[in-house]
């Protein structure tokens, strides 16, 4: 590993063309970079977690599920 580092010290020109190459490497990699603003995505399930602390599990169904399920019921597809 001395050795190594004793060769790149020694040779900065040859460090200075791996630094650029790396770094023009990377911003040809991100300017040829696809990014879509809203990617599809096709789920077929949805989950809903609600939390009622203290309530008894009637009224957690009464109060948070039922209203919720309601709500979900009208979204189409």
């Amino acid at each position: 590993m001395q050795k190594l580092l004793e060769y790149f010290v020694k040779n900065k020109l040859l460090v200075n063309v791996i630094v650029i190459s790396v770094v023009m490497f990377g911003i040809c990699g991100v300017l040829h970079l696809q990014q879509d603003v809203m990617p599809q995505a096709d789920l077929d399930m949805m989950r809903v977690t609600v939390t009622y602390p203290g309530a008894s599990p009637s009224d957690v169904e009464l109060n948070a599920i039922v209203p919720v399920e309601r709500e979900v019921a009208k979204i189409s597809g």
